[in-house]
């Protein structure tokens, strides 16, 4: 009888130690998923600010050749 409730009890830490396991590995995919969003997060913040950088550039040739054009043809208002 105690050799028994011995194998029972020696399962059931089996399947304890089973399930720890299965735990540990969905905790580590969460953490790789989140590491992904946050890389992505990243590289999109960082397509942004290029983004704006073109913008920045092309709103600083538009006024150039504004300034041109004012300069070199006096329109009368």
């Amino acid at each position: 009888m105690l050799v028994r409730q011995r194998d029972e009890l020696v399962h059931l830490r089996g399947m304890l130690f089973r399930q720890r396991g299965k735990l540990v590995r969905q905790r580590g995919d969460v953490v790789l998923s989140t590491e992904m969003l946050f890389r992505q997060r990243g590289v999109l913040f960082y397509q942004r600010g290029m983004l704006f950088q073109v913008i920045s550039k092309w709103m600083n040739l538009f006024r150039e050749l504004e300034q041109y054009i004012n300069s070199k043809f006096k329109f009368p208002l």
